[in-house]
């Protein structure tokens, strides 16, 4: 076996991961499967020590023992980040931890069987899940596809982002501006998603690809929109667009709302008329 494969997937495909060449995309109904199988499969196992004697510990102790060999694993809950010190809260984790999890607690399981197991059900889950990745019982492999030939128009608007743009049509009409708005931005994060599933990109490497599709062949406009998307996004971080985000700087003037709702809607009659457009030339 070479000494790559060793390497948990993390470290394999360190620099693909860093240029943005791979995007793993984990859902959290996936997330959800994938650990409750592992805990299905956890056990004390019984293992000689430096020392000679023995020692007994969990699989997934061993696992998370494993993963700090090579770097500390950070997780994201409740708005804070924080070290993981149980191999369950790596589902807290970004996705490439969650696969260094998932390899690093089959290495420890104890016999063949097992382990032939757990890789079918890994497998079965990535591809009910539109994973792009392969599982051989020992490590993770990409299953590489070309992005080119995915198509904005395999993607058709999803109902919701019709639903909250008819929905903030109708608020404004009216003259409910501050719902208005809060729809608005609804179908505005919605369809940043909109080639999470299919490409199996996470949300950035999808409003990458949306908007290199808006953009066509113009470097400028892919950067003018590029910066429009991250003002709108620095917008929603910041002000209170929806009414539950209390901790929120608070939008208080009419006009404001107007001008806000009115911005973002112009973006996703762009994204929706570019949509109508790619579809016709398709037919």
């Amino acid at each position: 076996m070479k000494e790559l494969d060793k390497l948990p997937f993390s470290k394999r495909y360190k620099e693909r991961i860093e240029n943005g060449k791979i995007n793993v995309f984990i859902s959290d109904d996936a997330n959800y499967q994938i650990f409750k199988h592992l805990e299905g499969y956890d056990e004390s196992i019984r293992f000689t020590n430096f020392s000679g004697g023995y020692d007994c510990k969990m699989v997934s102790e061993r696992a998370l023992n494993d993963i700090k060999n090579f770097y500390v694993p950070k997780g994201y809950h409740n708005k804070k980040f924080f070290e993981i010190t149980d191999f369950y809260e790596l589902k807290y984790s970004p996705s490439y931890s969650i696969l260094d999890g998932i390899e690093f607690f089959s290495r420890n399981l104890m016999g063949e069987y097992d382990q032939n197991r757990l890789k079918d059900d890994m497998n079965l889950i990535f591809e009910s899940n539109k994973i792009n990745i392969k599982f051989d019982g020992f490590k993770i492999v990409l299953i590489d596809i070309d992005l080119d030939k995915y198509k904005i128009t395999e993607f058709p608007m999803e109902k919701v982002v019709e639903e909250y743009l008819k929905e903030a049509d109708d608020l404004y009409v009216r003259g409910d501006k501050r719902l208005a708005l809060e729809r608005v931005w609804d179908a505005f994060e919605r369809i940043k998603t909109i080639y999470c599933k299919k490409a199996n990109l996470d949300k950035k490497g999808s409003s990458v690809r949306l908007l290199k599709t808006l953009a066509g062949d113009s470097d400028e406009f892919y950067s003018l929109l590029n910066n429009e998307f991250i003002t709108l996004t620095n917008i929603g971080n910041k002000f209170r667009i929806r009414k539950h985000e209390t901790d929120k700087t608070e939008i208080n003037d009419n006009l404001h709302f107007e001008y806000l709702y009115k911005r973002c809607l112009s973006l996703m009659r762009l994204i929706s008329e570019k949509i109508v457009i790619l579809e016709s030339k398709e037919d």
